[in-house]
């Protein structure tokens, strides 16, 4: 096996776990709910008027939800067999969240989010803890590790 950097070991496990796995769960929860009945979502969401969400929101929050924690999990195995897809991917994946964070909070989580912002971690956090893992993966030593790779 490749000497895999331990600062990848964590970021693919976590990755995985809270990127991948967490995303395609919360992305099959929305599509379910979408196809059983809006009447589920407020006991879910506490929404009581279902006016304020319709069939197309669920669709697409589950459907863009279930694709990013694919693209997560597929960065995540790349990253773990220290393969440059799973590094570019896992660098794409980090950016775009930061992009839909920072969105999030400049044009208010009602607006984008569904559920509001009931997720684990504040919108802040999310924004530093992704940029950070996108600075750690740009770090020249680790480039090189995965270009040594291939």
């Amino acid at each position: 096996m490749r000497d895999r950097p331990i600062g990848i070991t964590i970021l693919a496990l976590f990755q995985a776990t809270v990127g991948g796995l967490a995303g395609v769960f919360f992305g099959l929860m929305l599509l379910l709910l979408e196809f059983v009945s809006l009447e589920s979502l407020e006991v879910v969401a506490g929404v009581a008027n279902e006016n304020d969400v319709s069939q197309a929101v669920l669709l697409t929050y589950g459907s863009v939800a279930f694709i990013a924690g694919l693209l997560f999990l597929i960065g995540a195995v790349g990253l773990w067999l220290m393969r440059r897809w799973g590094w570019f991917t896992s660098v794409v994946a980090w950016i775009a969240n930061i992009v839909i964070t920072a969105t999030q909070m400049l044009i208010g989580n009602e607006d984008l989010v569904l559920l509001e912002d009931k997720g684990v971690f504040p919108s802040p956090l999310r924004v530093i803890v992704s940029a950070l893992i996108v600075i750690y993966l740009l770090l020249p030593k680790i480039r090189q590790t995965f270009a040594r790779a291939q």
